[in-house]
């Protein structure tokens, strides 16, 4: 009996073996990674920005032109963001006739995932800091998490 259980076990190995071999060679695999990055680092303002006290200028000079400048209800809100993102895509084409222009079964999968780093400075009309707030990997662009928390 355990040796019809070995043979068995031999058996089902290779026509697994001999299934994946005529898939590789008459099927399609690919895997395809996209990594992008957009806009420059985002760098944390720690203990150098004080609210009341620092200026629109001293932003500036410390932290160069920002991605966006938005009026807001009489305060000017200054962005830094960063976005990085990454996609993952698994491809699996099975010809289905032998011939070239024959009709082809496709299967795929894809994942996505994207982050963004964020630093909002909002400033009175007198070009004083009055907020900021700086995230970290959030998976919502900041102007889009703000506006919803608002609508709640």
């Amino acid at each position: 009996m355990q040796m019809r259980h070995h043979m068995d076990f031999r058996f089902k190995i290779i026509i697994l073996l001999g299934g994946i071999s005529i898939f590789l060679f008459v099927g399609c695999v690919s895997y395809q990674m996209v990594k992008s990055v957009e806009g420059s680092p985002v760098i944390s303002p720690g203990t150098t920005l004080v609210i009341g006290k620092t200026t629109l200028y001293d932003v500036l000079f410390r932290f160069g032109a920002p991605n966006q400048v938005i009026e807001m209800e009489g305060r000017n809100l200054i962005l830094y963001e960063r976005i990085l993102y990454r996609q993952n895509a698994l491809t699996i084409g099975i010809p289905v006739m032998g011939e070239i222009g024959g009709p082809n079964f496709d299967f795929s999968a894809r994942g996505g995932l994207t982050r963004y780093d964020t630093l909002a400075l909002f400033f009175t009309p007198d070009h004083i800091l009055c907020d900021m707030v700086c995230e970290r990997g959030s998976h919502r662009p900041y102007l889009k998490s703000l506006f919803s928390d608002k609508e709640k």
